[in-house]
């Protein structure tokens, strides 16, 4: 009767190992799934990001092609109208106007910067993201 309590015993302490370690490996097999999940969220949500990003660097594109063809017409104006204040009757007038015209261009300038760095920052961020 000893033999055969000590084989009970033994295939009890079996049965709760065996019940034990499929219960880990369910538990381990649930992280896993909720690690994959929790990476597809983040993935997901990486790739909004960029198109967003992507989206705010072609807006810049656009508007800084749009400023660059305005600055020009600008400068061209401001310095036509310095070189005619000296031959008109309203010289200074002339002169303020081209003043005028000149913090314009440099309020533009800024503007055409701040749209440099957006394009060159998504530009960074596409490389990184291209090497992988």
């Amino acid at each position: 009767e000893v033999p055969q309590m000590k084989k009970f015993l033994l295939l009890a302490v079996l049965a709760v190992s065996a019940s034990a370690f499929a219960a880990n490996t369910a538990d381990l097999v649930g992280e896993l799934q909720a690690l994959d999940a929790e990476y597809q969220n983040l993935a997901s949500q990486e790739e909004a990001r960029f198109n967003e990003e992507r989206a705010q660097a072609d807006a810049a594109r656009q508007a800084l092609a749009q400023n660059e063809q305005v600055y020009n017409e600008l400068s061209q104006r401001a310095q036509r109208l310095q070189a005619e204040a000296n031959t008109r009757f309203y010289k200074s007038q002339y002169q303020d106007l081209a003043s005028k015209y000149e913090d314009a261009l440099k309020k533009l300038e800024a503007e055409m910067e701040q749209q440099k760095q957006v394009i060159s920052d998504f530009e960074k961020i596409q490389a990184l993201r291209a090497g992988n």
